[in-house]
């Protein structure tokens, strides 16, 4: 079976490369004379470089992080497992977009279950956190009623957290800004503007 986005490469080919590659990689590819993809670990690059070679990235095509977020899941089944080093799973996927583990897929084939339509169900999907609580801010307006957000997380992630402080430091707040700001409770940088 083909690796998704990583033509020529088979998925045990596939396997291959990424167990040599760390978390994260966006792979390093370039072509032969014939024409052919060959994909290439950090330390080919430079000599093949030297030697003329144009090297690309295979765009949207990673190996997933297992302690950190994970990078965009799109309409490709092109995100691969930090420890296996192959695609994901229709789960694994959907578990990251949020998804119960008791949903169902509906798929027309066995082959759809691994294959681009799979991709296409959990990849275009938005996270179910998301859209409930939009779903309830519509319901509240609808009827009329103020709409009470407890401005707290779902989920936590500490590199959104710190690229919001690392924003505060760079540019003044507004009192709104800051009154629903998800790290209020714990934040100093509005020490730098003054009390809101």
């Amino acid at each position: 079976m083909k690796a998704p986005n990583m033509s020529p490469l088979t998925v045990e080919e596939a396997i291959k490369f990424f167990k040599d590659e760390p978390e994260g990689v966006n792979p390093n590819y370039s072509y032969d004379e014939d024409e052919e993809i060959f994909y290439l670990h950090k330390d080919e690059i430079k000599d093949l470089e030297e030697m003329g070679y144009e090297i690309k990235k295979r765009i949207g095509t990673k190996k997933i992080r297992w302690k950190k977020h994970s990078q965009t899941l799109t309409s490709n089944a092109n995100i691969y497992h930090a420890l296996r080093n192959d695609p994901l799973t229709c789960r694994e996927r959907a578990r990251l977009m949020g998804f119960p583990d008791d949903f169902e897929f509906v798929f027309l084939t066995e082959k759809d279950h691994y294959g681009i339509r799979m991709a296409q169900q959990t990849g275009q999907a938005v996270p179910i956190q998301f859209t409930t609580f939009f779903a309830k801010q519509i319901l509240a307006h609808l009827k009329g009623e103020e709409f009470e957000c407890s401005g707290e997380r779902f989920l936590t992630n500490d590199l959104v957290e710190q690229n919001k402080k690392d924003y505060c430091k760079e540019y003044e707040y507004d009192k709104t800004s800051c009154k629903y700001c998800v790290l209020r409770h714990d934040c100093n940088i509005k020490e730098k503007w003054g009390k809101i």
